[in-house]
């Protein structure tokens, strides 16, 4: 299965995988995730690798604290478990 790396449209093999991959926890396995793409510029994109690697945190969990804080600021619940 080929994947596009971030930041870029080149295609990779599964054992090309992006740093964020290598971080992925056992529970991401035994819920159904779905996918979501998001477009940064390259600005946006240089902030939040540079907090991820800050907070010593994968940018997926970094994304899923602050959609959880989004739902909660629009009074809705939580629903992504960190």
């Amino acid at each position: 299965m080929a994947r596009a790396k971030f930041g870029s449209a080149k295609q990779v093999n599964d054992t090309e995988l992006d740093q964020n991959d290598l971080f992925a926890d056992d529970s991401e396995q035994k819920q159904e995730l779905k996918t979501l793409t998001l477009r940064l510029d390259t600005e946006s994109w240089k902030a939040l690798k540079m907090l991820s690697l800050e907070l010593e945190r994968p940018v997926t969990k970094v994304m899923r604290e602050a959609l959880n804080e989004f739902f909660v600021k629009h009074g809705k619940a939580p629903g992504i478990s960190e």
